[in-house]
């Protein structure tokens, strides 16, 4: 199986980093849930890297499925918002892997952290294709339900509905209110 993460956290300064860095180390090792990969919540600890005013885990390094990111990032993002109330940062992450993706942005600012996540369930899409043949028939952003589809290939009357609700974006925005 195939599994990657990539997490990039930007402070104002560089002891902001450092001290991130040890806050998401702990909240990591923290974490008692079974992962897909063995020793996931470990090897992220291990190779987090705060350089200049970044804390990042570098691709190669982490080993989540998607759907674990969306559980253990907001853990991670809101430890660091509560141990450090006031330093200010932005975030992002990608998540992929073998079946789905994932990904996250946004910022703490003013003790307000601001959290958007978008899981892709079929991994990131851009159109709905045709059941029958698989045939691009339609960008995703302009999916319409109330619309009839014919494919432009095989010329069948087509139902898209499935197709879309598969592989359609779950974009979820939290904020959370840390002071």
């Amino acid at each position: 199986m195939y599994s990657e993460i990539k997490l990039t956290f930007t402070f104002k300064t560089a002891t902001a980093a450092i001290e991130a860095k040890k806050i998401a180390s702990e909240t990591l090792l923290t974490m008692k849930q079974i992962f897909s990969f063995r020793n996931a919540a470990e090897t992220a600890a291990t190779n987090l890297i705060a350089k200049n005013n970044t804390l990042l885990l570098p691709r190669e390094k982490g080993y989540f499925l998607a759907e674990e990111c969306m559980d253990i990032l907001p853990i991670i993002l809101k430890a660091i918002a509560k141990q450090m109330p006031n330093e200010d940062f932005i975030f992002e992450s990608t998540s992929t892997n073998d079946y789905s993706d994932a990904e996250f942005d946004g910022k703490y600012l003013n003790g307000t952290l601001c959290i958007t996540s978008t899981y892709y369930p079929e991994g990131y899409c851009e159109s709905v294709s045709c059941p029958e043949c698989g045939e691009y028939v339609v960008r995703l952003d302009e999916y319409d339900p109330n619309k009839t589809y014919i494919c432009p290939e095989c010329g069948e009357k087509i139902d898209l509905s499935e197709n879309y609700k598969a592989c359609a974006p779950v974009i979820d925005k939290e904020t959370i209110i840390i002071k």
